[in-house]
């Protein structure tokens, strides 16, 4: 009976820094992995993100998904973060959105 009373009486909450509702860890992480597909895009394109060129993003979207093939559909993190950046990139076109979801190796669509 004693022992029944503290193995109940043993529960473990987690601390207040700790609580987290999914929204908000979820708010967060999206904010850290856009920051990265941010620096990803800065770093091909050779230009501070919000300078990246419509003609640029092009550029970028036809030679990549040419080579997406190579990865044989297990795709290391930076692509994820490619193709992430581009889709997110305000100065993208529909055409090339939809070229770097819908291109039958892309990592989105796996």
């Amino acid at each position: 009976m004693r022992k029944e009373g503290e193995i109940k009486s043993r529960s473990r909450y987690p601390s207040g820094s700790t609580k987290k509702s999914d929204r908000v860890a979820a708010m967060e992480m999206e904010k850290r992995d856009s920051e990265q597909r941010k620096k990803v895009l800065e770093t091909i394109a050779g230009k501070p993100y919000n300078d990246i060129t419509k003609d640029a993003i092009s550029g970028i979207v036809s030679k990549f998904c040419k080579r997406l093939y190579m990865f044989g559909e297990k795709y290391p993190q930076f692509v994820r973060d490619i193709v992430g950046g581009l889709i997110q990139h305000p100065n993208i076109c529909a055409t090339d959105r939809e070229a770097s979801v819908s291109h039958p190796n892309s990592p989105r669509r796996c």
